[in-house]
């Protein structure tokens, strides 16, 4: 349309309710996807080894649980989150959409249906404790979930019974999920806004000084590359139809044209 001489673009409103359909759009595509490429009884196997496997860097779980089921991990994840938010009533902005996309994708690697709830949890006490709403520290939660792997690595290689591995694992997660939200607040002030990844620089310290205090109990946890090759035709076809849908879908949404 034309205002005052000038060519005013009319940008086409989405409804919250649209975008939750966008975001489980593409969490079940993963799903789909990894049940085209094994047998649900793989995939189930595959699940529960990906699942108790620890997760040092780099655990590439196409490795690990095999295609299918590293695909069901993270479309489950990503489908797990988009349910939590949508019931707690969070709108859709930039920040929901990076925390349910990054979420989806280190489940892939590190992230698993099984390790994230302990870190989520510690979120929802330190909500309880200052008597504020879980929908206001919810998306801290799930950026937060990049302590999850420390969980895992806990309750599965620690040389302790095993009631004692799953109650440290357990208690870290928490630990680190309770003071994320006032931790991520104040590291705003270390690096003035000039780190994308606030969430993740906070869940950095909250590791290094874990890692720290383990070392100093003996515990020295030892890197590790799992990597899988061999699979670039198939994922580049999933990822080219992927980016084409949201190539597609963008300029539908902005009226057909790719103007402004």
């Amino acid at each position: 349309m034309m205002e005052n001489g000038r060519i005013v673009i009319e940008k086409r409103g989405i409804s919250n309710k649209f975008k939750y359909k966008i975001l489980s759009g593409y969490a079940l595509y993963m799903v789909i996807f990894g049940f085209l490429m094994d047998s649900p009884s793989q995939i189930l196997k595959g699940l529960l080894k990906i699942t108790m496997t620890p997760d040092l860097l780099i655990t590439d779980y196409i490795s690990v649980g095999g295609m299918g089921a590293a695909f069901v991990n993270a479309g489950l994840l990503a489908l797990a989150f988009t349910l939590m938010i949508y019931m707690l009533g969070v709108d859709v902005n930039g920040l929901a959409v990076v925390a349910i996309s990054l979420a989806g994708g280190f489940a892939m690697f590190g992230k698993n249906i099984f390790n994230v709830w302990f870190v989520l949890l510690g979120v929802l006490l330190y909500c309880k404790f200052e008597k504020e709403p879980f929908k206001n520290h919810v998306l801290i939660g799930i950026l937060g979930t990049a302590m999850a792997p420390m969980v895992t690595q806990l309750m599965f290689t620690t040389g302790h019974g095993t009631m004692q591995r799953f109650a440290l694992g357990a208690a870290a997660g928490i630990l680190s999920g309770f003071i994320l939200p006032p931790l991520s607040s104040y590291l705003l002030r270390v690096h003035q806004g000039y780190n994308l990844y606030n969430v993740g620089f906070a869940a950095g310290v909250i590791g290094t000084v874990m890692v720290s205090v383990f070392k100093s109990y003996g515990f020295l946890p030892e890197s590790r590359v799992i990597w899988s090759t061999g699979n670039n035709l198939i994922l580049g076809i999933w990822l080219g139809i992927m980016f084409f849908s949201m190539l597609a879908l963008g300029w539908w949404l902005n009226g057909k044209s790719f103007k402004g």
